[in-house]
């Protein structure tokens, strides 16, 4: 197995704007949560001490803080607070995070599992919630579910990934309701395989298509990128890659910019070079394989095909930039996904012996990495480029080396977590 990828860049300007956004939300936070949510003079006051102790002014004192929050939650039962409202879910939510902070793992992820549990019960039943209000609790339920799957995945990533599995499948169906030609296309859409799927990038979109995602449209993606990390950790590469690529094609009609979409296809194109990956190992280790339609067939014939479909991705993403208008082309992530795939098609044919190949891809990758600021990138082509300069000169010299053992190519990377530009939650939004 290569080392790991380079991160995704990190560019300062992005960064010192983000932690000032981050202070300024948790004032504003503290303020929001007590004076915009509708708690009884009971359960406001307990709260009022939670908040106290948790904070500067406290000491951080969280072993207090959740002493305080489950007093609230006592005294919200008592008035009869519904269970499923902003204002009890919100201090079920502040109750898990002081867990976590008090290195309660288990305890925190019953809470979020209890809340989970509640959210979908109600959303199955069409008496529970109004019509109205569903968009929003969906919407709840899919950060809740993500939390739970992360906290999961650390001691049972299979469990993780039917569990979220269950609450994001609700929202694509809430999604579904909403026209016919979505319903087709979601419905249509459960063994997508093929990489020639429909993307019309030019800027236009149906609002009405994209209205019907909101307001959950970024939690839901989220979602279905976890599990396709999920799958991934879980060994279950085929439904990763069928997961990906229908993302993909269901990114391109919610309104996500181009750039995202894009990434999310170059993504797709990476988990395939994965599998080829593993399809070559299996290939050493003579572990008969089945392929996805049921055939049985060498592993390094499976390995071929899975390149080529890595390749494709890659390709299709470099001639879908091409076509983009020029206004969207202006946007530096669709320079940084242009990198990418020209570094993914360089590592594909460093991959195939095919040095001087790979030497031009990853040169214009390099290029263009440095451009646009994608730093990480930019050092990794450079360490692939000095070990391909060796194996170059090494082979004019006549020498008698392997020139693939020497080079040992780095793969492509997988951002899984940049296709929306969210990555997966750490705290619950109250």
């Amino acid at each position: 197995m290569f080392p790991p990828p380079p991160p995704r860049k990190s560019r300062l300007g992005k960064l010192l704007l983000y932690s000032s956004l981050v202070a300024v939300a948790a004032v504003y936070g503290y303020w929001k949560f007590i004076t915009f949510h509708n708690f009884p003079p009971e359960v406001a006051d307990k709260l009022r001490q939670g908040l106290y102790a948790e904070g500067t002014a406290g000491g951080f004192d969280y072993k207090t803080a959740l002493f305080h929050y489950l007093e609230a939650l006592e005294e919200a039962d008592k008035v009869g607070l519904h269970a499923l409202s902003d204002e009890y879910t919100g201090l079920q939510l502040k109750i898990a995070e002081m867990y976590e902070k008090l290195d309660m793992k288990n305890e925190a992820k019953m809470v979020y599992k209890e809340l989970g549990i509640a959210y979908i019960t109600a959303l199955t039943d069409d008496n529970v919630i109004p019509l109205e209000l569903r968009p929003h609790i969906i919407q709840r339920d899919l950060r809740v579910a993500l939390k739970t799957a992360y906290l999961e995945s650390a001691t049972n990533p299979q469990l993780a990934k039917i569990g979220l599995m269950v609450h994001f499948r609700l929202a694509q169906d809430e999604v579904a309701k909403k026209s016919p030609e979505l319903a087709k296309m979601i419905n249509g859409s459960n063994k997508q395989r093929n990489i020639n799927i429909p993307l019309s990038l030019d800027g236009g979109v149906n609002n009405d298509y994209a209205d019907a995602w909101k307001p959950f449209r970024d939690e839901l993606f989220n979602a279905r990128d976890m599990f396709v990390a999920l799958c991934i950790a879980t060994g279950d590469i085929g439904l990763a890659i069928q997961t990906k690529l229908t993302s993909t094609e269901w990114m391109a009609v919610s309104g996500y910019d181009a750039s995202e979409t894009l990434m999310s296809f170059y993504n797709a194109g990476a988990i395939f070079y994965l599998q080829a990956e593993e399809l070559e190992v299996r290939d050493h280790e003579k572990k008969p394989t089945i392929s996805s339609d049921g055939q049985i067939k060498s592993a390094a014939e499976l390995a071929h095909i899975s390149m080529g479909q890595a390749s494709a991705c890659f390709s299709a993403v470099l001639s879908l930039i091409k076509k983009l208008p020029s206004r969207l082309r202006r946007d530096s992530d669709i320079d940084d996904v242009q990198a990418l795939a020209t570094y993914g098609l360089g590592v594909i044919a460093l991959h195939k012996g095919n040095l001087d190949k790979a030497s031009e891809l990853l040169r214009e990758s390099r290029l263009r990495a440095k451009g646009c600021g994608y730093t990480d990138l930019a050092k990794n082509a450079d360490i692939e480029l000095e070990k391909l300069e060796k194996a170059l000169q090494a082979r004019k010299e006549n020498k008698d080396i392997n020139v693939l053992e020497e080079v040992k190519p780095v793969s492509p990377a997988i951002s899984l977590a940049s296709d929306t530009k969210k990555n997966h939650p750490t705290t619950v939004e109250k």
